[in-house]
């Protein structure tokens, strides 16, 4: 989100802000690692769609489509297309927090750079 006026800004710099090396942005880091996505694996387990995808994975693992992969419990998929890298499967329980989390933290930001902003992190 870009800032009119910076905390960390004082004095003349505050007063000029037209200068393009002043205008600071924020990028939301919904920080997934370990200890995140560890905690997606009951919430993934209680999903009847997700559970279905690993159940088959676990059955037939060369028969599934191969944009799943199941890794420590945690199902990830892969969108060659538009995300060519694995993401973590974001459970349905988990849609509406994670979504309101990330519209809050960009400070109200529209529906498609909240939507744009998650896909980075998880599949949906």
């Amino acid at each position: 989100m870009l800032s009119r006026n910076p905390a960390v800004l004082k004095g003349n710099v505050l007063r000029d802000l037209r200068q393009p090396d002043n205008l600071m942005v924020h990028a939301i880091n919904l920080n997934i690692g370990p200890g995140v996505t560890h905690d997606l694996v009951p919430h993934q387990a209680a999903d009847q769609r997700l559970a279905r995808i690993k159940e088959r994975l676990n059955k037939y693992p060369n028969q599934v489509d191969p944009k799943y992969k199941l890794s420590n419990g945690i199902l990830y998929s892969i969108d060659q297309k538009h995300h060519p890298f694995w993401r973590p499967m974001l459970p349905s329980t988990l849609h509406n927090p994670v979504i309101k989390y990330v519209h809050t933290s960009l400070g109200h930001l529209g529906v498609d750079k909240c939507m744009d902003q998650i896909a980075h992190s998880f599949h949906n």
